[in-house]
C-alpha cells in the first residue's frame, strides 16, 4: 500500500511540475510550487526503485525539456547536485548528465559536467578495458569541446577535455599542450594529474611522477591523488611504496578495475604471484558486471596460471632444501624447476624495463636460493652499476667471473662497469617460453 501511495505521489507530482513550466509566465508564484512539487518527485522518483520504470523515466525527459524551455532550471541538474553534495560523486553520472546535457545542450555549467564525464569514459573504454575507439563518439566529444571553448574561452575544462581526446588518439604531445593550457587557467594544481597520466601513457614514467610530486608539493591531496601518485610509483618499479597508496584509493569513485589491474601488477613483479591472481578474480568480476566477458575469462585464466606459478615455486624451494645436497639430483631440479624463479625471470623484466632497484631485490633474492648461479651475479652486477654501486658491481661480476671463468662477456661486462658504462644483462629465463605474462609489460606502462 505504501509503495502504491509513493508511485501515485511520484506521477502526480511529476505532472504538477509540468504544468508548473507552462504556466511560468502568468502565474509565476502557483508555476513556482507546481515546479518545486515536481523537483521533488523527480528526485524521489530517482532515489527509488519506480524511477526505473520507462513510464516515470518519458515523464522526467518530458518535464526536464519544459523546464529548458521555460528557462527555469534542469531537474537533472537538481540530481547532479544533490548527488555531489550528499555523496561527493555522482550515481550513474553518464546517464544523468546526457540527459541534462539534452534537455538544455547551451547550459554552460551542464556542459562543463557532462563533457569530462564524456572523455573519460572513453579514457576508460580504451585504456582499461581495452575497447575499440568508436570513431562516432570521439567526433562527438570533439564537437563538444568547440561548443565548451566557444560559449566559455576561459574555462580550464574544454581544455583539459581536448587533451584526453588527444591522448585517447595517442597524440600525447597535443595533449599535454591542453593541459599546460588548461593549468594557465587554473589556480590549483590538478591538472597536472592529467599532465602525469600522459606521460604514463607515452612512456615517459620519470616525467609522470615528477608532475605528481610536484602537484602535492603545490597543494594536491585526495584519495585520487593516491591513485595517480601509486599508479606513477608503479610504472617506475616502486612497488613497496605504490601499493598502500593504490589501497588508500580503494573504495572511492575511482575504477575498481584499474586499480585492482595495478595492484595485480605490483604483486606480479614483486614476486607474489598468488596473490596477483587474487587481484585477477576482481579484476575478472568486474568485467563480468561491465559484460565484458571474453576478457573475465582471460583475467580468470591468467589468475589460475599465476596460482599454478605460485604453488610450483613454492613447491620447488620447499625441495630445493633436501634436493641441493645431491649434485645428481640438484642439476635435474635446476632443469626442471630452478628454486631461483620466478625471482629470476622477473629481474631479467625489471632491468630490460629500466627498474634497478627492484631488479637488485629480485636477483639478491635469487642469490639467496643459487649463490654459485653465475648469470645471476652478472645481472646484479648491471642493476648495481646502473645504480650507481659501482664497488658492489664490481664485486658481483667478479663473482661471476670465479664461477664461469670462459665466458668472454662477462670480461666484457666488468670492462664497461669500470667504464661507467651498461654492461650485457644475461636473459636466460630457465620456464618455458611464454610461462610468465609478457604482456603485463605493456600493461604496465600506462
Amino acid at each position: 500500500m505504501g509503495k502504491r501511495i509513493t508511485y501515485i505521489f511520484i506521477v502526480i507530482s511529476i505532472i504538477l511540475g509540468g504544468i508548473g513550466t507552462v504556466l511560468f509566465e502568468t502565474h509565476q508564484f502557483l508555476s513556482i510550487v507546481l515546479i518545486f512539487l515536481g523537483i521533488i518527485g523527480a528526485i524521489l522518483s530517482v532515489s527509488t526503485a519506480h524511477s526505473q520504470n520507462k513510464y516515470l523515466s518519458d515523464m522526467l525527459d518530458i518535464q526536464a525539456t519544459l523546464f529548458a524551455k521555460s528557462g527555469v532550471g534542469n531537474p537533472y541538474f537538481h540530481l547532479i547536485k544533490r548527488d555531489l553534495d550528499k555523496r561527493g560523486f555522482i550515481k550513474k553520472p553518464a546517464e544523468l548528465l546526457l540527459k541534462a546535457y539534452q534537455s538544455n545542450p547551451n547550459d554552460i555549467d551542464i556542459l562543463s559536467m557532462y563533457l569530462p564525464a564524456l572523455v573519460l569514459r572513453l579514457s576508460f573504454n580504451n585504456f582499461v578495458l581495452h575497447s575499440k575507439i568508436v570513431p562516432n563518439e570521439v567526433l562527438f566529444a570533439k564537437e563538444l569541446v568547440k561548443k565548451g571553448k566557444k560559449l566559455s574561452p576561459k574555462s580550464s575544462v574544454f581544455f583539459e577535455a581536448q587533451g584526453i581526446l588527444f591522448d585517447v588518439e595517442k597524440k600525447h604531445k597535443q595533449a599535454r599542450k591542453e593541459f599546460r593550457r588548461a593549468g594557465q587557467l587554473r589556480e590549483d594544481p590538478y591538472w597536472r594529474l592529467l599532465i602525469a597520466t600522459s606521460y604514463g601513457m607515452s612512456g615517459d614514467h620519470e616525467k609522470g611522477l615528477n608532475e605528481m610530486e610536484i602537484a602535492i608539493k603545490e597543494g594536491a591531496q585526495h584519495a585520487l591523488v593516491d591513485f595517480y601518485l601509486g599508479r606513477a610509483l608503479s610504472n617506475v618499479g616502486n612497488y613497496n611504496h605504490a601499493i598502500p597508496l593504490l589501497k588508500k584509493s580503494k573504495n572511492t569513485f575511482m575504477s575498481d578495475i584499474e586499480i585492482n589491474s595495478r595492484l595485480a601488477d605490483c604483486y606480479y613483479f614483486m614476486g607474489h604471484i598468488g596473490r596477483s591472481g587474487v587481484y585477477e578474480i576482481a579484476i575478472a568480476l568486474s568485467l563480468f558486471m561491465f559484460g565484458k566477458i571474453r576478457a573475465a575469462i582471460s583475467h580468470l585464466r591468467q589468475a589460475i596460471f599465476n596460482f599454478c606459478i605460485s604453488f610450483t615455486c613454492i613447491i620447488s624451494k620447499i625441495i630445493w632444501k633436501f634436493s641441493r645436497r645431491n649434485k645428481t639430483i640438484k642439476n635435474f631440479h635446476e632443469k626442471i624447476c630452478p628454486p631461483f624463479e620466478p625471482e629470476f625471470t622477473l629481474s631479467c623484466l625489471e632491468l630490460n624495463k629500466g627498474h634497478f632497484a627492484q631488479a637488485k631485490v629480485m636477483l639478491t633474492k635469487a642469490i639467496n636460493y643459487s649463490p654459485s648461479n653465475w648469470r645471476i651475479w652478472n645481472n646484479l652486477s648491471i642493476a648495481l652499476s646502473r645504480l650507481d654501486e659501482k664497488y658492489d658491481a664490481l664485486k658481483a661480476v667478479d663473482t661471476a667471473i670465479n664461477l664461469n671463468p670462459t665466458n668472454e662477456y662477462l670480461r666484457w661486462n666488468k670492462e664497461q662497469i669500470e667504464k661507467g658504462l651498461i654492461g650485457r644483462i644475461i636473459d636466460e629465463a630457465k620456464f618455458p617460453k611464454g610461462f610468465f605474462d609478457k604482456d603485463r609489460l605493456t600493461r604496465s606502462n600506462s
